[in-house]
């Protein structure tokens, strides 16, 4: 199995740096297009879930949650859960993962249990608990704190995989 590490070659979306140091309503705000992207896998996200009869919370105006690295609670009626969206994985189904410790992985100040890759285009959410990956990168890469892995999710046994088109 073949792990694309390079930023430059892998990575083809610069992270973009935020753009006010003012909390913004808005990730276009925040973020600029990068942030107009995030806003579309959010709004994906919440339908997907809000379709299977979940109840959606966004927190998207909340500047603690929102810090906390939590966009969402969803109440599945057992189990209610944090969960972080990226609207970061790949018609080729990769996902890009932040593993500097203040990327949103590994960064101590992040508390969702959960994080969701979205695909708006192809209709998918690849979702997994944040240990399990913090675990992962830590037992399978010696040098996982690069800037950005991108991650096949074939090579995840523990993601699950949901969407209108698997």
């Amino acid at each position: 199995m073949m792990l694309m590490r390079k930023l430059s070659t892998c990575y083809q979306q610069k992270r973009t740096l935020r753009l006010s140091k003012k909390f913004n309503k808005t990730l276009e705000e925040k973020y600029g297009l990068s942030g107009k992207k995030g806003e579309a896998g959010e709004t994906f996200f919440r339908e997907f879930f809000e379709a299977k009869g979940y109840i959606v919370t966004h927190y998207d105006d909340d500047v603690v949650l929102q810090t906390e690295g939590i966009d969402f609670v969803l109440d599945t009626g057992d189990n209610l859960y944090t969960v972080d969206v990226k609207n970061n994985l790949t018609s080729s189904r990769k996902i890009y993962v932040e593993c500097q410790s203040k990327g949103w992985l590994f960064n101590l100040k992040k508390k969702s249990e959960f994080i969701s890759h979205v695909n708006p285009e192809i209709g998918l959410v690849v979702s997994y608990r944040r240990t399990t990956m913090q675990n992962y990168l830590k037992k399978q890469f010696h040098d996982y704190q690069e800037e950005v892995i991108c991650l096949p999710i074939s090579m995840l046994p523990f993601v699950k995989i949901e969407g209108t088109k698997i």
